[in-house]
């Protein structure tokens, strides 16, 4: 299982390399070099982008110093760009706090008009796979530590854990450990999601439905009192991070037996369904993020790529190729539907894993859908 690099403060699609401008006005910009302890930089004022591909200023770009550094060339499209007005006074050793080299990670938030409300904090909802031996859950929980160490208090993070079953931990009830159970075998709507999470219109199980009152406006279609409890399942580090501890300390390997010449049974599509459901119903619009942790393929439920039986052999780019891969088809099906929910929500998927033909990447086009 692969260590988990540090992560950035702001969260958004917008990525230095790969960030557009939605022409919505100013741009504010962070810059994280959280790892090794550096400060974010914030710039208040707008970016420069190529006029024609309308790509960020990426940081290693050409800049020609034979027009007293005022034109920058775009890598993609080679277009000559002026800097804007406000980098007059930049020089090889004044360079502004886009290009400072110590910064590996810059991403951006549209300024609102004024009178907006502020924007949300940065969302990192963690999907751990627990189907995998001791020793590497460990180091698992070992990076987790780190990255939520480097984390920034007010970053809002979740927690869903999943092997034969899908568990959702409520982090926000700290009396006991209090987790929601999905059936790792059966695929569900995000409306049974929300429904058995009490996200939906109808409240929670066992409570009265919660009907529209005349004068009360609903906030993303749900009920506002129904809002305010989505910070059961996402809490800013500040509050959360000894109740987080907590829960990596009692982490063990999925505990469903597994029968000789089986594989571990991994329900990895339902756990990515019920983490990009929740998400779509707590902050949707906000470039949270999904960070996939994952311990090898899907066996069980939606998305599956190969069967329970060790004798039938992971598909390869061979059997891709000649379309000998049996679940190859219905994998692809569900995950470009999840791709395309995870781009309407906002959101991002980042996926850890050791081999990539075997997990979901080569079922999906999640690269293509996400650009």
């Amino acid at each position: 299982m692969p260590e988990l690099p540090a992560l950035s403060g702001g969260a958004g699609r917008e990525a230095a390399l790969g960030g557009q401008r939605d022409g919505c006005g100013e741009w504010s910009r962070a810059g994280a070099g959280r790892a090794a302890g550096r400060p974010a930089v914030a710039v208040e004022h707008r970016q420069a982008t190529a006029r024609n591909c309308e790509l960020v200023e990426p940081s290693d770009q050409r800049i020609s110093r034979q027009e007293c550094i005022t034109i920058w060339i775009c890598p993609l499209c080679f277009s000559r760009n002026h800097f804007p007005p406000h980098y007059a006074g930049i020089s090889e050793n004044n360079v502004p706090a886009e290009l400072f080299t110590q910064c590996s990670t810059v991403e951006y938030l549209v300024a609102g008009p004024p009178g907006s409300p502020a924007p949300l904090p940065p969302v990192f909802l963690f999907v751990i796979d627990t189907c995998v031996i001791e020793e590497e859950l460990e180091y698992v929980k070992l990076s987790m530590r780190k990255a939520v160490a480097l984390l920034p208090e007010h970053a809002l993070v979740g927690l869903v854990t999943f092997g034969t079953q899908v568990h959702l931990h409520e982090l926000g009830f700290s009396e006991l450990s209090k987790i929601y159970v999905f059936r790792g075998s059966k695929e569900i709507s995000k409306e049974q999601i929300l429904d058995q999470l009490g996200l939906s219109g109808g409240g929670r199980p066992g409570f009265p439905k919660m009907t529209q009152q005349p004068g009360v406006q609903q906030v993303n279609g749900m009920h506002p009192l129904v809002t305010t409890g989505v910070n059961r399942f996402l809490l800013p580090v500040s509050e959360c991070e000894c109740t987080l501890s907590t829960l990596l300390d009692e982490l063990q390997p999925d505990q469903w037996p597994v029968e000789a010449g089986n594989r571990a049974i991994r329900c990895t599509g339902v756990a990515l369904n019920v983490a990009a459901g929740l998400l779509g119903a707590c902050v949707p619009g906000t470039g949270a993020r999904i960070i996939a942790l994952l311990g090898g393929p899907c066996t069980e439920g939606p998305g599956v790529i190969v069967s329970k039986d060790l004798s039938e052999p992971v598909r390869s780019h061979k059997d891709l190729d000649k379309d000998a891969a049996p679940h190859f088809q219905k994998a692809v099906k569900f995950y470009d539907g999840l791709a395309k929910q995870l781009v309407s929500q906002g959101h991002v998927l980042d996926v850890f894993a050791s081999a990539l033909d075997q997990d979901i990447t080569a079922s999906s086009s999640f690269c293509q859908v996400f650009g």
